[in-house]
Formats: structure tokens, sequence, C-alpha cells
């Protein structure tokens, strides 16, 4: 919508904004453009009634219009993909109701999960179809995908969910506060040890260590402990959410 910032789907809209929409009948006119898509009807709407009067703006606008109609198929599978995907993470977000950190963080990994691949099929779509569209617009769009979409981003998203899924469980670690309660609570990265083969043999493999079992019917035990893994992966999940 712009060539130097984001579209603020927030910002405020005129003072005039319902006398404007009613003298004028705008309302039909956002929804022929929108052919019943809720988000196109609420973009249109901030669109228009957001006024433009910039020209090189407006000319900016009207070349990205241009690919649009040329390139019509290109842009329309580009924008069925963001909708699958906003789709889905509203239905794996409904499934969790929780609030736990535990929740929070699964939903937040299941969405990425959904995400990695239709990412990849964008950068798919951007390469195969970048050279046939001319606007600025398009360019640094797809510019960006191309820099951003690579082969090392989506191996590091996967190496990344792989650890969140925490088969081998989680490492935390803490300090003691006032009345021994238990503070700074941080999540720790886990590495499987590679031992020398004399080590494997000695079956030396780790320093002693203090190890507390609770019993399977220990329920405040392990309500306890439910507690504590939520302490320590809470900052991870809090950084991996996202908004539905």
């Amino acid at each position: 919508m712009y060539a130097d910032q984001d579209f603020d789907m927030a910002a405020g809209l005129p003072a005039n904004e319902l006398a404007l929409t009613e003298d004028l009948g705008l309302d039909t006119l956002f929804g022929a453009m929108a052919d019943g898509d809720e988000f196109l009807f609420e973009v249109a709407r901030r669109a228009v009634l957001s006024s433009l009067t910039d020209t090189e703006q407006i000319d900016y606008r009207q070349r990205i219009l241009g690919d649009c109609l040329r390139q019509s198929p290109t842009v329309r599978q580009m924008y069925d993909l963001s909708v699958e995907a906003v789709a889905g993470s509203k239905k794996i977000y409904r499934g969790i109701m929780s609030q736990s950190p535990d929740s929070i963080l699964r939903w937040s990994v299941e969405s990425m999960q959904l995400f990695v691949p239709i990412l990849r099929r964008l950068r798919q779509v951007a390469d195969e179809h970048a050279t046939g569209f001319r606007s600025e617009g398009f360019s640094a769009l797809f510019g960006m995908l191309s820099r951003e979409l690579g082969d090392e981003y989506f191996q590091a998203v996967e190496d990344h969910l792989r650890r969140l899924r925490f088969r081998d469980g989680v490492l935390l670690s803490a300090e003691l506060g006032q009345g021994n309660k238990g503070v700074s609570y941080v999540l720790r990265k886990t590495e499987r040890a590679k031992h020398s083969w004399r080590t494997r043999i000695s079956g030396n493999k780790r320093r002693p260590a203090y190890t507390l079992r609770i019993s399977d019917r220990d329920e405040s035990g392990h309500r306890t402990l439910s507690q504590l893994r939520g302490r320590g992966i809470n900052l991870a999940a809090n950084a991996l959410v996202l908004q539905p």
C-alpha cells in the first residue's frame, strides 16, 4: 500500500466516517470489492476512507494494480496461501482452550508447523513467477521472500520446533529467593552429549547428581512439578505465541 511504510489497519478513520459511508453508499462499493471476504472488506473500507493525495504514492499503487491485473492467477494463489495460514491457525487456537504456558507453547508450535509448508509454497511461487511482475511493490515483496525464506531459515525453524517439543524432558535452572522459594527460572538448551569410546565402555557418562522421584499417586507433587515446568517454559511460550 505504501512504498516506505506498512498499511496500518488500526489507524483512525475520519470523524465523518459513518456519515460519509451512508451518504455515498460506500458499503455497497466495499461489498462488491470484497466479494464476501471480510478481511478484504475491511481493507477496502480503510483504504478508501483514508484518503490518499500524494501522486507518487497513487502511481505506486496503480503500478501494483497493473501487476495484479496481468498476473491475477499468481496474486490469487498468494492470497489463498495467506488465508489458508490464518484459517488453520484459528482452528488450532479454538482447539486449545487453556491459557497455561504448556498449552500456549503447544498451540504456537502447532501453528508454526502449519506455517512452514505454506511459507515454502509461497517461496516457490516467488521463485517461479517473480520475473513476470514489474512494479516496485511486488519486486520488493519477492526480493524479501527470496532473502528471508531461504533453506537456512527453514532448517533453523525446524530445529527450533524439534527442540520445543521437549521429547527429552525440560532442563531448567533456578535460584533460591526469599523463604527458599524458587526464582529466576531459566529454560536451558539441552544437547545430546557425545562421549568418547572410553567413556561409553566404562559407563561413566555423566557426573553424579541427586534425583528426586515423585510417586505416581502423589497428585500434589505432580501438580507442583507441572507448575515448575510452566515457569520454565513461560518465556519460550510468550516469545513464540502468535495472535489469532
